[in-house]
Formats: structure tokens, sequence, C-alpha cells
């Protein structure tokens, strides 16, 4: 039987709490991480800056922290819902996964958006970052649903795939954060 009202009330509300729920939890992990600054940041950065690559490794990884960023994300979202909606073509509720790439994209965006406001981290001394990161967040984000997807599509009872679609996104995850911290 549908509520009174229908689904589409119901899903509204749920993403919203949830979307709260991580607010509330990136909030108060943020007020923990803020302790930490002075104890792991700044001593993390200063090792960093003796050990920074130059040459061709800079320009490699100076590349590579691009993989988060707005406009390749935006565009992987906005390209991944089209493909969603062709592969998931004939089904039922077929535009639920272009819909969920798109909300969960900008649900990342105002999250970021807002718990930036709230936090107020501090930058690093070169003032090229903060916390949370947007890339890390996006491309999380955005190749995760789109790895999900595609396996919740293909090979949805397999649990091999399940565990490629985790260490592809672990590894594009540990390309991005490497490349942040590098650059």
């Amino acid at each position: 039987a549908v509520p009174p009202g229908g689904r589409i009330p119901i899903a509204l509300t749920v993403l919203l709490a949830l979307w709260s729920i991580v607010i509330i939890f990136g909030w108060l992990l943020g007020l923990w991480a803020h302790r930490l600054q002075g104890v792991i940041d700044e001593p993390s950065f200063r090792w960093w800056q003796h050990h920074y690559l130059t040459g061709t490794w800079h320009t490699i990884w100076w590349k590579l922290t691009n993989i988060g960023s707005p406009r390749v994300t935006q565009g992987l979202a906005l390209l991944g819902a089209i493909v969603m909606a062709v592969l998931y073509r004939g089904r039922r509720l077929w535009l639920a996964p272009s819909a969920i790439l798109i909300v969960g994209y900008l649900a990342e965006k105002y999250s970021q958006i807002i718990l930036k406001l709230v936090v107020h981290r501090g930058h690093d001394p070169l003032t090229r970052g903060t916390w949370p990161s947007g890339g890390m967040g996006r491309l999380i984000d955005v190749y995760g649903l789109i790895i999900f997807f595609v396996i919740l599509r293909f090979a949805p009872g397999k649990p091999r795939a399940w565990a490629f679609g985790v260490a592809v996104l672990a590894f594009f995850a540990s390309v991005q954060a490497y490349a942040r911290i590098n650059n």
C-alpha cells in the first residue's frame, strides 16, 4: 500500500533526515579534528614540506589531484546520469540512479559548504586547503555512486564485483589523498 502523500515525499523526508545526520556527524568530527590541528596537522605539514616531490613526479601528482576537482566530478556526475538513464532504460524507476547521482553531487557540495562554515578549521600555512576536503568528498560521492550503480546493474549478486568496486574506489581515493597532501 502506498502511504498517504505518496513515496516521493517520504523519500525526500528520509533523504533530508539522513543528510542532517551526515552534517551533524561531520560537524562533531570537525570539532574533534580541530583539536588535533596543532598535534597532528602542523607536524605532518612540516614533514611533507621536507619530503615534497619535485620535477616530473610533482607534475604528475599536480595533474592527478584534479580527479576530484569540481569540474571533473561535476562533468562525471552529469555524464554518469546520462549513462545511468541509458543503462537502466526500460526498468522500473529507471531514472532513479540518474536522480540519485545528481542529488548526491549537490548534497555533497552543500554539505561541504555548511561544514566549512560551522567547523571553520584553519588552513595550512600556504592556505591551499581546508577540512573537509571537497576533492575527497566529491570523488567518493560521484565515483562511488557510479561504481555502485554499474555493479548493481550488471553484477549485483557477485561479491567479487563489489570487492573490485570497493578496491577501485579506494585506489582513486588514495590517489586523491596523496596528491592533495603532496601538493
